[in-house]
């Protein structure tokens, strides 16, 4: 089974020039972000799902971050004192202050970090609240992400309760930091107005110029996934930047949805010696996937897969994958999930188990091999969980 996602540009000469995501692009003293966050409550077994839950890392291009809760009425009359310790950059304070008690009952707190110098700041939204399953992505919610002189698409999704939910990621963060003066079109992953049913995703393989290609990473692939992207863990492996999955509650039976998809040009194609190679002839593959996987080591920490693994783990316990053929038309793709596996009723109820789907516009884009102008659209996507079929 093939692998199929990307982890953007991500240069070394770029990365220590803009890592840190705050509202400002210099000077070197300008770190402001948290790393990190840590809830004390007495009894974390009945506050939590899992007790590790009651710490949670951040990556640098999020700004939101959430505690989660187990359902339940009493537990709302300890969000009205909650006090989180957070771990933040070097030299950096943060307002309200680290380990004060704040109000979770209405809605998230809003921290504001604030680089030593106190000339760079950076705004987190931290919520206290019961998690939520989404099954339905229609890509009608777009913002933008703005770092810097920059700005980019990413998507929202709301819950039962009308929360707005951060679920995807892309590699647009990293493809930022060598084309920071382009409009947000012009990215790998962007919204389009005309999907099958009001917007949708718009996955384009980028050419990346010749700082990219001094680096071995011509190309910029389109990719949308459930996770997050990790701008720092790409200074070190592209890979394990891409971090996939979110955990649910429900056992995924087929992933269904929409899809156009565009080759590009034969003459565009860029080929990597090192990497698994299409056939002579096709200029470029598109790729839609699913990851079921387990999602807690032994000792009840939670784990994301990433690039390097999220198909070869021995915590993998289903997938489905489409296949994307060449279409001018909307395309409806229809598969059912391949499980490999035991599943555990169990470990679903602590949900131990995380759900990822993945996009892009070149299979093999993780090993920076495509063919530049190669198109992928996405829409009306649903993930068919076994309560929607038993009666």
């Amino acid at each position: 089974m093939k692998k199929s996602f990307i982890t953007a540009v991500l240069p070394p000469l770029a990365i220590s020039l803009s890592l840190a995501g705050c509202i400002a692009d210099e000077p070197l003293n300008k770190e402001c972000d948290i790393l990190s966050a840590y809830v004390h409550v007495s009894d974390p077994e009945s506050f939590f799902i899992n007790p590790s839950d009651s710490i949670v890392r951040i990556t640098s291009t999020e700004t939101e971050l959430t505690f989660k809760m187990q359902p339940g009425a009493h537990l709302r009359e300890q969000l009205i004192s909650l006090a989180p310790v957070f771990s933040i950059t070097d030299g950096a304070t943060i307002e309200p202050q680290s380990g004060t008690p704040q109000d979770f009952s209405n809605g998230p707190v809003v921290y504001t970090v604030t680089s030593q110098d106190g000339k760079w700041s950076r705004q987190y939204k931290v919520f206290v609240k019961v998690d939520q399953d989404v099954r339905k992505f229609d890509f009608e919610d777009p913002y933008f992400i703005t770092r810097g002189k920059t700005a980019y698409y990413d998507w929202a999704e709301f819950d039962a309760n009308g929360d707005s939910l951060k679920i995807w990621a892309s590699g647009n963060a990293g493809f930022s930091l060598t084309n920071s003066t382009s409009p947000a079109e012009d990215y790998p992953t962007f919204a389009d107005q005309d999907g099958y049913d009001g917007r949708c995703a718009h996955l384009v393989t980028r050419s990346t110029g010749m700082l990219g290609a001094m680096f071995k990473m011509p190309i910029a692939a389109g990719n949308l996934f459930i996770g997050k992207f990790d701008l720092t863990s790409a200074l070190m492996s592209a890979l394990e930047s891409t971090l996939f999955g979110r955990p649910v509650s429900y056992k995924p039976i087929r992933l269904e949805g929409y899809y156009k998809y565009k080759p590009g040009p034969m003459e565009s194609k860029v080929d990597n010696e090192d990497a698994p190679m299409l056939p002579a002839d096709v200029a470029d593959q598109g790729s839609i996937y699913s990851v079921f996987y387990a999602n807690r080591d032994a000792e009840g920490n939670e784990v994301m897969l990433n690039g390097s693994n999220v198909l070869t783990s021995d915590r993998v316990v289903a997938v489905a994958i489409a296949d994307v053929k060449d279409t001018d038309q909307w395309t409806k793709f229809s598969v059912d999930y391949e499980y490999r596996t035991d599943f555990s009723q169990e470990v679903l109820q602590n949900h131990g188990y995380s759900l990822a789907v993945v996009f892009s516009s070149s299979i093999n884009g993780d090993y920076f091999v495509g063919a530049v102008g190669s198109e992928l659209w996405v829409d009306h996507v649903r993930v068919i969980s076994s309560d929607d079929i038993e009666p």
